[in-house]
């Protein structure tokens, strides 16, 4: 029997692995972890919408995605431009949907995807905030915001026309990163392009990100890092011609007067963050007033000053190469970012946009109710939770137990809120109608003689119209 000494540095290894089986072990499991992640938060995306949601095509998802592509072919709907730009995503889901399934399983199966959308976009957002923020919770925290942001299932959640607010949400993220890898870099400029040809909002972020980039000290960007930048930026030159080029809807009414659109932001976004309800909004405001306001952004403003003050221990305690710095120096461009970004994407979407639910008082802020809440203040909440979980993340690194104590006590309040309003009162489509029985009604139409039907979907006058060779063929 002989024996033999292992060679530094082979330990444990196996001819067959090469000497690296704990490296391929760790690979492997990243991988199952990321496709966990995209396939939890994707079942949490489904599971907050109401039943009849989930069967009902909203808006655009009937009027013009499905229906363009059901009147096409394959591919031929991809690059169309709608109202103005160009929606490369949500016609690529749509043109997958009409292809793979049956026309009777239409409805529930856009939700499916669109929800899938949203757990890969949510998986993207933890492997990107890697390095922007030191704890693992908060990473998770960050990606689970993607599908647990309260305003969520409003009218964001589980429909293709909504797709591209998810693309926002992740563009900071896919932008700050550092790319160690070929592969990463490439993958990251694939996802940049899909951002660029779906959401010409991103605009407003690309020249945000630079500018952080320029202002933080260090380490410089590399080649690698600037990649995703420069594609999404050639994207939207494209998104920018197309919008040029391509007539869009006069938004109704007079535009918003700047004290409008900052007590949008307040009662929406900073209030809407913690209340999604209108009702429950507008009663709070009735009785309160604007102190309700007020006591709703002091996490935010708080959360925003421990960030500042993290970066400024870190200065104060370290060298700067130090890794501890260099997360806090992270953290604070991150959430700067998203501190901007939130004010700035509100602000565009409700002086673009702006209609007779951008329209707030001093006067009478319980009137709040009267307009309800808008998918504008999605993304900006997202982004303002962005700068609580930095805070957090500063918080758990903390040497004071007391302040560890602390952000743990803020990842379970927001835990909280997320459980409190996991299904929104407000949520539109709640009561269909029904793909099933809107098929229905289509079947009787073409029976009497009809060549196309009206597919009905919600709100009232965005079905699809299809034709009855189409209708028929549902069993």
């Amino acid at each position: 029997m002989t024996t033999s000494t292992p060679t530094p540095g082979t330990r444990g290894a196996t001819p067959a692995s090469g000497g690296r089986p704990g490296l391929l072990a760790r690979r492997g499991g990243g991988v199952l972890g990321v496709v966990a992640i995209a396939a939890v938060a994707a079942l949490v995306a489904w599971l907050r919408l109401p039943p009849a949601a989930r069967d009902t095509l909203w808006a655009e998802d009937g009027r013009v995605f499905v229906q363009q592509r059901a009147a096409g072919g394959p591919f031929e709907t991809w690059f169309v431009p709608y109202d103005g730009y160009l929606h490369l995503v949500p016609r690529v889901v749509a043109d997958l949907a009409w292809s793979w399934l049956p026309v009777g399983g239409l409805a529930s199966g856009v939700t499916v995807l669109a929800c899938l959308v949203a757990g890969v976009v949510a998986a993207a957002v933890w492997l990107c905030s890697r390095g922007l923020v030191a704890s693992g919770v908060v990473r998770l925290a960050l990606a689970a915001v993607t599908v647990l942001v309260p305003l969520g299932p409003l009218e964001v959640a589980g429909n293709l026309a909504n797709l591209h607010w998810y693309l926002l949400w992740l563009t900071p993220f896919l932008l700050l990163h550092r790319y160690r890898s070929t592969t990463a870099t490439v993958l990251a400029a694939v996802a940049a392009l899909l951002v660029g040809l779906t959401e010409i909002q991103a605009v407003l972020l690309v020249p945000l990100v630079v500018l952080a980039r320029l202002l933080r000290r260090r380490p410089a960007p590399t080649r690698r890092d600037l990649v995703p930048v420069a594609v999404l930026g050639a994207a939207l030159v494209v998104q920018v011609v197309v919008a040029a080029l391509t007539p869009r809807a006069d938004a109704p009414g007079a535009a918003s007067t700047v004290p409008q659109v900052v007590l949008g932001y307040l009662t929406s976004v900073v209030l809407g963050t913690w209340v999604p309800s209108a009702s429950t909004m507008g009663g709070l405001l009735d009785g309160a007033g604007w102190s309700v306001v007020l006591v709703a952004a002091v996490p935010f403003v708080a959360s925003a000053l421990v960030v500042i003050r993290s970066v400024g221990r870190s200065t104060v305690h370290r060298s700067d190469d130090d890794a501890s710095g260099s997360v806090a120096s992270e953290r604070m461009v991150l959430a700067s970012v998203a501190t901007v970004a939130s004010v700035g994407l509100w602000t565009l979407d409700v002086v673009v946009n702006h209609g007779p639910d951008t329209k707030f008082w001093f006067a009478d802020p319980g009137r709040v109710s009267e307009l309800g809440l808008t998918r504008y203040a999605v993304v900006p909440s997202m982004f303002l939770l962005v700068v609580v979980l930095c805070a957090v993340d500063a918080l758990l690194l903390s040497t004071r137990r007391r302040l560890r104590a602390a952000g743990a006590a803020a990842l379970v309040a927001l835990a909280i809120v997320a459980a409190a309003w996991f299904v929104g009162p407000d949520t539109v489509r709640a009561d269909g109608p029904r793909w099933e029985g809107s098929l229905g009604v289509a079947e009787g139409v073409c029976d009497d003689g009809a060549e196309v039907a009206d597919v009905a979907g919600a709100p009232a006058g965005w079905g699809a119209l299809l034709s009855c060779e189409v209708v028929d063929e549902v069993p």
